[in-house]
């Protein structure tokens, strides 16, 4: 998934989105150990410009292990709420 997104606001959010309790591991990071858990790895991308101004570009890859994938996609479903920005 890729997200328009500055790295500041990610960091602020995440938190809330996920439920907390998860570590940074170079550019990832990841909850749970080897029996369940998550990995989120974020790269930094070019962002469009808008003029002079250039907006943050996120791509944003999940693993999971012990998840079902009805608990992937409301684990997801959870995350996006999180992030989503109301458009008028």
């Amino acid at each position: 998934m890729e997200m328009t997104l500055a790295w500041a606001e990610l960091l602020r959010l995440l938190p809330q989105a996920v439920g907390g309790g998860f570590h940074r591991v170079g550019d990832a990071f990841v909850q749970g150990d080897a029996e369940r858990g998550w990995r989120l790895r974020v790269t930094r991308l070019p962002g469009p410009r808008l003029g002079a101004l250039e907006l943050e570009r996120l791509r944003l890859e999940w693993g999971f292990n012990g998840f079902s994938a009805l608990e992937q996609e409301a684990f997801l479903a959870r995350f996006r709420l999180h992030f989503h920005k109301g458009g008028g």
